[in-house]
């Protein structure tokens, strides 16, 4: 982030996006939650979108079957 305004604009795309999502991530939460990802997480439940906590381990075996060409069903 380089300005606050940019800040402001780039989490409300984030927001947008998550319109469109099936799940969320919710990567190493131990390490704690932003203010924004809070916002994140409160939209994603209020569109139903399950949430699920995962480890950097997990995202990078998942990484590693990942075939970028090809479509996945993300479990």
């Amino acid at each position: 982030d380089f300005s606050k305004e940019e800040r402001k604009i780039g989490v409300r795309l984030g927001r947008e996006r998550i319109n469109v999502c099936k799940r969320m991530w919710v990567i190493d939460r131990e390490d704690g939650v932003s203010e924004g990802m809070q916002g994140d997480e409160a939209k994603a439940k209020e569109l139903g979108i399950p949430i699920e906590d995962k480890s950097f381990r997990e995202i990078e075996q998942w990484l590693d079957g990942y075939d970028a060409m090809s479509p996945v069903d993300i479990q």
